[in-house]
């Protein structure tokens, strides 16, 4: 093989590398931004039912809290 010939091979070698490499980075960036995604609708839901529990559980201290509860808990033994 000539030393053009050689170089040539060398320089298509590198460019396909880098193409190589560059598509593998692309697709795992798009993955890891997919996955990202996912993670975020599944912390969003769980933060819809915290959101919910909470609340469902101020509603009971505030029912808890009133005057006439207040009162039957003192009145009974």
């Amino acid at each position: 093989m000539n030393p053009k010939r050689k170089k040539l091979s060398a320089v298509l070698a590198t460019i396909l590398i880098s193409l190589a490499l560059a598509n593998f980075i692309k697709i795992h960036t798009k993955l890891q931004a997919t996955l990202l995604g996912y993670e975020i609708g599944r912390l969003k839901h769980q933060e819809a039912l915290y959101l919910k529990k909470r609340s469902l559980l101020t509603m009971e201290l505030a029912k808890l809290t009133t005057k006439a509860s207040l009162s039957e808990l003192i009145r009974k033994p």
